[in-house]
């Protein structure tokens, strides 16, 4: 199988296992908040988010771990591969250990960070359960997980997820509905990540397995030097988007509560699901990139992105106009009105979604491409400029001012930085044509999506089928505008192409 038609497989599992589990999160979500109160979503979202900020002694590792793999991978050099694999495995039993200090260490001022924490009962005691749910998740056999990525074979991960999460939430669900005890929902949670864990690991040694032959050899210590200073450059990226996302929950936590929290997580549940789907396709493509890059030239790389980055906003132009048309009208179907956030905030949370993933791209091929050396301190200061801002902007602006000030502290470092780093060091090319494609672009999705939402609001009438024809609308409308206006565009009628040749989309991305 080429690495384009391993692509598109590794996509396509990926997008029905994010099905899958959406649908389950729902239904998980649902029970959760009918059975045991809002609050408790907003303490799932929080603890998950704390944790996070623990993490940040991972550091990047995955990232280093997976470059370094391409090229032995590629050149079938065992020896090595297992060496890198084994090194992961060591870093990764100290990135656990470090969790579950971290995690201990701070429980004792879990009021002090939570308002409204008091009134869920033994909520020390399900903090410390997420902590060591995500720890095991390092301690034992994830790190197989980075190989099977690296080696684009992620198909091998598919079922043992999937099943596990199908599990999961059936058992997660009888014990909320049964017990009502969130602690043994929590519980359940560590089984399952050990559980398959370990399947996957078994699977992995199946696939390779001189893992078991050289299992115990150690790496060598310029191998090691150069994972460590690729690990010292990727750290400050990883520790500034981690900083981001995490924050966000803690300072609504503090600032404003738990209930709001779990109002907020709702809406973040289905934009992140969207984010996953997004992922779900460029991930797979990541590891392509690495390869490709390694022996192309500058205008096969140039030409790559365009095709790609294109592909990557006529993706986002759809998403970001259904989330902001949508997103209310499904939470009120969902769970009622009453759990609902001011349409400001809507727009808050979709402008920031369209440019995240507008730029991502532009991340994920400078990572593949190892520029991550480059412009080191700017992420970090992207962290800093969005805690302070929050801090200063929530009184005054509430949930709006945290959002804010993290849509700001992206733009004013990281939203123009990434895509000039790309054409400067990799394609020496100028990036202002990429600017202004952007704006244009930008422009453009915010005209459809105005337009888009006149329309659903016509139809909208608080039921099944006026969501239905909003969709429908979503789907059609804006779509249709796009293909009018870029329909002639050389990388839409490359796709295009490929679409009508069909066997020759799969031989070249």
């Amino acid at each position: 199988m080429n690495r384009a038609k391993i692509a598109v497989l590794n996509s396509s599992l990926s997008v029905v296992t994010l099905i899958v589990t959406t649908i389950l999160q729902f239904l998980y979500r649902t029970v959760l908040v009918h059975s045991l109160g809002i609050k408790y979503a907003g303490v799932t979202g929080l603890c998950m988010n704390l944790i996070g900020i623990f993490a940040l002694s991972e550091l990047g590792i995955s990232w280093a771990i997976s470059y370094y793999l391409y090229k032995p991978l590629k050149n079938n050099d065992n020896l090595q591969v297992a060496q890198i694999v084994f090194f992961l495995k060591k870093l990764y039993k100290y990135v656990g250990f470090f969790i579950i200090v971290a995690g201990i260490a701070v429980t004792p001022f879990l009021d002090i960070l939570v308002k409204g924490g008091n009134d869920i009962p033994h909520f020390n005691i399900i903090f410390l359960i997420f902590v060591f749910n995500t720890a095991i998740s390092y301690l034992f056999f994830s790190y197989y997980q980075i190989l099977a990525n690296a080696d684009r074979k992620n198909y091998v991960l598919f079922a043992p997820q999937t099943l596990g999460q199908i599990v999961l939430t059936i058992f997660q669900i009888l014990a909320i509905y049964f017990l009502h005890s969130f602690i043994i929902v929590v519980a359940l949670s560590c089984v399952s990540t050990f559980t398959v864990n370990y399947i996957i690991r078994h699977k992995i040694l199946r696939l390779y397995p001189y893992l078991k032959e050289y299992n115990r050899v150690t790496i060598n210590s310029s191998l090691k030097k150069q994972i460590t200073r690729y690990i010292k450059s990727t750290m400050l990226y990883k520790v500034s988007l981690t900083i981001q996302s995490s924050s966000t929950s803690v300072i609504i936590s503090y600032f404003i509560g738990l209930v709001v929290l779990g109002v907020y997580s709702n809406y973040m549940l289905i934009v992140d699901s969207i984010r996953s789907l997004i992922l779900s396709l460029i991930n797979p493509m990541v590891s392509v990139i690495g390869e490709i890059t390694t022996d192309s030239n500058i205008d096969e790389k140039l030409m790559l992105f365009r095709r790609l980055n294109f592909l990557m906003c006529w993706i986002c132009y759809f998403c970001s106009i259904s989330l902001y048309c949508l997103l209310t009208p499904f939470i009120t179907l969902w769970l009622g009105a009453d759990v609902t956030l001011p349409y400001s905030t809507v727009i808050i949370i979709c402008v920031y979604f369209y440019i995240e993933f507008i730029i991502s791209f532009s991340t994920q091929f400078r990572s593949a491409c190892g520029l991550n050396d480059i412009g080191k301190l700017r992420p970090l200061i992207t962290a800093i400029i969005n805690v302070v801002l929050a801090i200063l902007l929530v009184n005054k602006l509430g949930i709006n001012g945290i959002l804010i000030a993290l849509l700001l502290s992206r733009l004013i470092t990281l939203t123009w930085f990434e895509p000039w780093i790309v054409h400067k060091y990799v394609f020496n090319a100028p990036v202002w044509p990429y600017f202004r494609t952007l704006i244009i672009n930008f422009c453009f999705a915010l005209i459809i999506a105005i337009l888009t939402n006149y329309g659903v609001h016509l139809v909208w009438d608080e039921n099944i089928s006026s969501f239905v024809l909003a969709l429908l609308i979503c789907t059609v409308f804006p779509n249709l505008i796009f293909l009018v206006f870029y329909g002639r565009k050389p990388e839409f009628k490359y796709y295009l192409d490929k679409l009508r040749l069909k066997g020759d989309f799969r031989h070249n991305l």
